[in-house]
């Protein structure tokens, strides 16, 4: 995917992320999407071992 197509993708997230009209669905959206970016990049959300 080249940088211009990511950044169409995320512009159509952020457009549905607007739609959201609840507390309860912004937390389970938040959820959902911090449990897929910690699958696809594990290591981006541990400490250093330095």
């Amino acid at each position: 995917m080249t940088v211009l197509e990511l950044e169409c993708k995320k512009d159509e997230l952020r457009e549905m992320i607007d739609m959201i009209e609840s507390e309860e669905t912004a937390n389970r959206v938040g959820k959902y999407l911090k449990r897929m970016l910690t699958r696809e990049h594990p290591l981006a959300n541990t400490p250093s071992r330095n």
